[in-house]
């Protein structure tokens, strides 16, 4: 059995760091959904690389990330390019832009990392 696992499956901690880097993913694709200048086009093309990879095997790939979750990465995927559409209707209408906060959905699948959460007192 790997050290840092129970039963070979990842521990909470695990979970939780596997979390945060979806959360940073979604944030950074969020942030440069309507990149105008070429800087901020290439940060998206990075992210939008990662969102549409594949790649199972990467521990840290998008793919491995939702199986381990226990998430539908195309169903993910789907919604992604929804707050991307949403950007650019909203950057040619001045309406607001829809944006996710993903912190105050709560999944079954992730119900127990956010109440261990909450337990400890760790709030964000």
């Amino acid at each position: 059995m790997p050290e840092g696992t129970e039963g070979g499956l990842p521990t909470v901690r695990e979970r939780r760091l596997l979390l945060a880097v979806l959360e940073d993913a979604i944030r950074t694709y969020q942030r440069y959904a309507c990149a105008a200048d070429r800087r901020n086009a290439v940060q998206l093309s990075h992210v939008e690389a990662w969102f549409a990879s594949e790649d199972s095997d990467w521990t840290f790939s998008f793919v491995a990330i939702c199986d381990v979750l226990g998430l539908d990465a195309s169903y993910l995927r789907r919604g992604i390019r929804r707050l991307r559409e949403s950007g650019e209707v909203s950057r040619r209408t001045g309406e607001p832009r829809q944006v996710c906060d993903f912190r105050r959905v709560i999944t079954p699948a992730l119900l127990p990392y956010a109440r261990s959460r909450v337990r400890r007192g760790v709030r964000r």
